[in-house]
């Protein structure tokens, strides 16, 4: 719908313009009437006014100024000039400041209908255009936001093998997103990994570290893309061409993210390489990271590889006295001691993260043995650690951080089931909270108190006298018997409240425990109930 504004300084003429012509049927929704020029500045400051039918001659000023004003302040509105003379120099001013039609009085009505329909046509012709640039620039500016996105997207997927690394493969890619791709064009990886101080794996300030970066980034000039690869860990692509300026802006960022976040960071610069075989450079940087157990806070090139320690293999673990320590549950000892190891192996430069990882599994069997001996599931206890076991040899922090945690909790659960009575208390008050559950399983009670299941049903009978199945079964029953006296609850649906899901099995099952059938037995205690 469009709005129009009449503008002459002759109150009866404007009325006529406004009521003799069918404005409505050319969509025109409203019609505003001004007799002078500081009226109609008014109208279209305040309302879209899309069309302005105005006279050239008026005494406070001529339509001819009333145009320039509003060439300046309203472009958008289209105007039709009225006038009583044919001057040359009305007409040719008129065209100047862009008028759409130039008519002369007195106006016949099927005239200012046909100029007024063209004029609309054109307006709505503007409007659609206009339209048309405004969701191409809202599309533009969308690409522009998103396309260092797209970008991310194409290198993580390209490093993690979701479409062949081939070049026209890649050219494939890049052309959905309207980029150009050149086979010729080397980058340089950069893998960045940030850790919390103290072994903590670094999580929450992922989106710190991106913004510091590109802070960084953006500060020097550079065209580097960061791509997120895991919530710990950063590749930076930057072009060859910037390769001297790698070591000053990592070593910045270092001192940037160490100051700011309170965090360590493991930097690997990889050799320059085409898109095509970024793949393996990307391989080659991450075996760095895991090779990589002692030098953080530091730039590290791939063109320049560290060189090994040149140790074959540690002292020999006291394997026997750490085993003796942990069956008398000496978790201070026992820490102390494998710190010592540790300390010493690493001041002496004989660690490296072969040996490491041998010591991880020569440790691991350590404890297995004496969890299995104290009858405990050594593999709950480590389900329990899986994320501390998985960073455990990344370095000799993370490793004493794993071996603390694990430790004291292996003595924990070995204390605990020392404690006899305590383990059938805990594994009685587990089943009568599960007696509904048909599922409920002997290896099921097992885990929940850490205990190999053998282990658990000996235990069990040597304080109780009766095994596990038994125990179950007996408070089954009971439960079912005091079901059947207090209430009036339909038998098939007591016998699926404590955990069967076969009527005639629980039947003999309880006519067994009192020789009685279920209905008998309710039977006769409410036959009890009535003499009393």
């Amino acid at each position: 719908m469009y709005q129009l504004l009449i503008v002459d300084d002759e109150a009866y003429t404007a009325k006529v313009i406004a009521e003799g012509v069918h404005w409505d049927r050319m969509g025109i929704s409203s019609v505003h009437v001004s007799t002078n020029i500081r009226r109609a500045k008014e109208v279209i400051r305040s309302q879209r006014v899309d069309l302005m039918i105005c006279d050239i001659e008026m005494p406070q000023g001529s339509g001819l100024e009333l145009m320039e004003w509003v060439n300046e302040e309203a472009p958008y509105v289209v105007c039709i000039f009225l006038t009583c003379h044919a001057d040359f120099k009305f007409a040719q001013r008129a065209i100047q400041l862009g008028s759409f039609e130039y008519l002369l009085k007195p106006i016949r009505f099927p005239e200012i209908e046909k100029v007024a329909e063209r004029a609309l046509a054109a307006i709505a012709a503007e409007r659609e255009k206009t339209t048309e640039q405004e969701k191409f620039k809202r599309y533009e500016v969308l690409w522009t936001s998103q396309q260092p996105l797209f970008v991310e997207h194409f290198w993580r997927d390209l490093l993690a093998g979701m479409f062949p690394s081939e070049p026209e493969r890649i050219r494939e890619y890049l052309e959905k997103g309207n980029l150009t791709y050149s086979e010729e064009a080397r980058y340089i990886p950069v893998l960045i990994r940030i850790q919390r101080r103290r072994g903590e794996s670094f999580v929450r300030e992922e989106g710190s570290l991106s913004d510091i970066l590109k802070e960084l980034l953006q500060e020097q000039g550079s065209m580097g893309q960061p791509v997120r690869m895991s919530p710990e860990m950063l590749l930076l692509i930057v072009g060859e061409s910037e390769a001297d300026e790698l070591r000053t802006s990592m070593q910045m960022l270092i001192q940037t993210c160490r100051g700011r976040l309170d965090c360590d960071l493991f930097c690997y610069v990889g050799v320059a390489a085409t898109a095509h075989r970024m793949v393996e450079s990307y391989r080659e940087l991450l075996a760095m990271d895991v090779d990589n157990i002692r030098l953080k806070n530091e730039v590290l090139f791939a063109a320049h590889p560290q060189e090994p320690t040149g140790v074959e293999d540690l002292k020999a673990l006291p394997a026997h006295v750490w085993m003796q320590l942990l069956k008398q549950n000496s978790e201070a000892k026992l820490l102390s001691e494998i710190r010592d190891y540790l300390d010493d192996a690493d001041r002496n430069n004989r660690l490296n993260a072969k040996l490491l990882r041998e010591f991880y599994h020569n440790f691991l069997q350590i404890v297995y043995h004496v969890l299995h001996l104290n009858g405990l599931q050594a593999h709950i206890i480590f389900e329990e650690n899986s994320t501390l076991a998985l960073q455990a040899t990344r370095s000799v922090e993370h490793m004493l951080q794993w071996i603390e945690v694990l430790v004291r909790q292996s003595v924990r659960h070995s204390q605990d089931a020392e404690k006899t009575g305590n383990v059938v208390e805990k594994v009685k008050s587990y089943i009568l909270n599960r007696l509904s559950d048909p599922e409920l399983s002997r290896e099921e009670i097992a885990a929940h108190v850490y205990l190999n299941p053998d282990y658990l049903t000996r235990m069990f009978k040597k304080v109780t006298g009766m095994k596990i199945s038994d125990f179950v079964v007996q408070e089954r029953i009971h439960v079912a018997k005091e079901l059947l006296i207090k209430t009036n609850k339909p038998i098939h649906s007591i016998v699926t409240a404590i955990g069967y899901t076969n009527f005639s099995h629980f039947s003999r099952i309880f006519k067994k425990s009192t020789g009685q059938t279920p209905q008998e037995f309710r039977h006769s205690r409410e036959e009890l109930g009535s003499l009393s």
